[in-house]
């Protein structure tokens, strides 16, 4: 994966469960060793704290504060791997965890 690759706007879902999720917009930043971006639930666009991405693995982490379900700000813990145009993994909002599914656009 090229840097080119990851830089850009990325969109898709993310939940709790198959049945419950949310449209979510995901912009990166990527210059070959520093991944920076901002992840955009809810028409509010929160910035990536720490973020780690290995061209080699596809792997991709990500951390960041934002609000959980009841509006209280809590830390998301997001990993994920990065095949083509297509970036799924697992998340977790302070204690609540889920899935997701974004593509590049």
């Amino acid at each position: 994966t090229t840097a080119d690759s990851l830089t850009g706007k990325w969109s898709g879902q993310w939940g709790p469960s198959p049945s419950r999720q949310t449209e979510v917009t995901v912009e990166f930043k990527w210059d070959g060793k520093a991944l920076k971006g901002t992840i955009d639930p809810d028409r509010n666009a929160f910035e990536l704290q720490q973020a780690s991405f290995d061209p080699k693995t596809g792997a991709i982490t990500m951390e960041l504060d934002g609000p959980n379900s009841k509006k209280e700000v809590v830390r998301y813990k997001i990993e994920g791997k990065v095949s083509g145009t297509t970036m799924s993994g697992t998340f977790d909002r302070g204690g609540e965890t889920g899935t997701f599914k974004i593509e590049k656009k």
